[in-house]
């Protein structure tokens, strides 16, 4: 997945989402870095703040979306 760029992560990532999360992608920015996930936060509940300091912190777009694939990939083959 290194050589790939983001047009294409971009791709593998929403066929994955439409496939596997109703087609559901979240992706932030902030100024310590990006975000992503294969879900909506719940802005309802109160919890959205706790649920996207969970999620990992990536230097650039592509790392987040890269391992956002990886950690779906590696959860389907448990």
């Amino acid at each position: 997945m290194e050589k790939m760029n983001l047009n294409t992560l971009f791709n593998i990532l929403e066929e994955i989402a439409r496939k596997e999360t109703d087609g559901h992608i979240t992706i932030m920015k902030f100024t310590t870095g990006w975000k992503a996930a294969f879900a909506t936060p719940d802005l309802d509940s109160g919890r959205c703040g706790e649920q996207i300091e969970k999620l990992k912190n990536h230097n650039t777009l592509e790392e987040a979306i890269k391992d956002l694939i990886i950690e779906k990939i590696n959860l389907n083959n448990i």
